[in-house]
């Protein structure tokens, strides 16, 4: 009777589920505009364009007449609001990932056609869900309205898996590990986030030793080691990952300003700190983005620039 009780309460579930997110379509499409007609504007983009969009630091992983997938550079704001975004949009010729958005580099740069259903929104044209700016990786957004709707369908049923590589610090004078162990090579963390159930795996997939610690003579006096972690997210909370990090196991993604990660690199004295600081840069990246129902399957391998940062903290 147990488990007869407990399918008929899964069934149930997937049933409201399904029942939400049709209503998450039919809203989305009643409330949308029709997209201006754009004319003379090539559905798929060039090669000439790629070059140039990869000149920025975007790569293009996949592309249909509906979507496409990008890596994103970190430093590179997605959008703005959209006071500043009509003063971007007035750059005849952005280059940079500190003075554009990924926005206006497709929309003027390459001229690619993005959903509208954003237009009015504090989101941007075409985006489905974000990366922060310091965070680099696979993002997808819409170039149709239909596609959108469906997009956000899939996101909404959680039907969407992503995967994250973060480069953490961890100290090695601190031999009180907490509940979720930071010392074991995988576990998940169940922090809440703004009172919502948040769940994380995460996996060690290598760890680097500080040198430093090993050598009496050295003049760093850095405590901190590092540690690269593969996690896979089961919700998408703001933040989710970065805080996962640095509250549940106690080891911030190096770098990050809001969550511990820039403490320990005053320690280090590295010399990318002021480059890195500059450029709003920190070691979370999105690796990978699977959306069986919409064709993608992408992945784009970890920044070069992490080696250096790790050879630095750890010579």
């Amino acid at each position: 009777n147990t488990n007869t009780n407990t399918n008929t309460n899964q069934q149930q579930q997937q049933q409201q589920q399904q029942q939400q997110a049709q209503q998450v379509l039919i809203d989305i499409r009643h409330s949308q505009k029709k997209t201006p007609t754009i004319h003379n504007i090539p559905l798929l983009i060039d090669s000439d364009n790629r070059k140039s969009l990869s000149n920025t630091g975007v790569k293009i992983l996949l592309e249909t007449h509906d979507y496409i997938v990008l890596s994103k550079p970190s430093g590179m704001l997605g959008y703005s609001d959209k006071q500043q975004r009509d003063k971007q949009q007035q750059q005849r010729h952005p280059t940079t990932t500190t003075t554009t958005t990924l926005e206006v580099l497709l929309l003027l740069q390459t001229k690619t056609p993005l959903s509208d259903l954003n237009n009015d929104a504090a989101a941007a044209r075409g985006f489905v869900h974000r990366l922060d700016r310091g965070t680099s990786g696979c993002i997808v957004l819409a170039k149709t309205d239909d596609c959108h709707a469906r997009l956000v369908a899939q996101f909404f049923l959680r039907k969407v898996q992503k995967s994250y590589h973060a480069l953490v610090f961890h100290n090695d004078n601190d031999n009180n590990n907490n509940d979720n162990g930071d010392a074991t090579n995988s576990g998940i963390i169940r922090n809440p986030i703004d009172g919502r159930p948040s769940q994380s795996h995460y996996v060690v997939e290598k760890r680097y030793n500080n040198n430093n610690n090993n050598n009496n003579n050295n003049n760093n006096n850095n405590p901190f080691s590092l540690s690269l972690l593969r996690i896979t997210t089961s919700q998408g909370r703001k933040h989710q990952v970065r805080l996962h990090c640095s509250e549940g196991l106690g080891t911030p993604i190096v770098l990050d300003p809001l969550y511990g990660g820039r403490a320990p690199m005053f320690h280090a004295k590295t010399r990318l700190m002021p480059d890195l600081y500059r450029d709003h840069r920190f070691c979370l990246h999105a690796t990978s983005l699977v959306i069986p129902e919409m064709g993608i399957n992408v992945s784009c391998p970890i920044p070069e620039w992490w080696g250096k940062v790790i050879e630095e903290l750890t010579e």
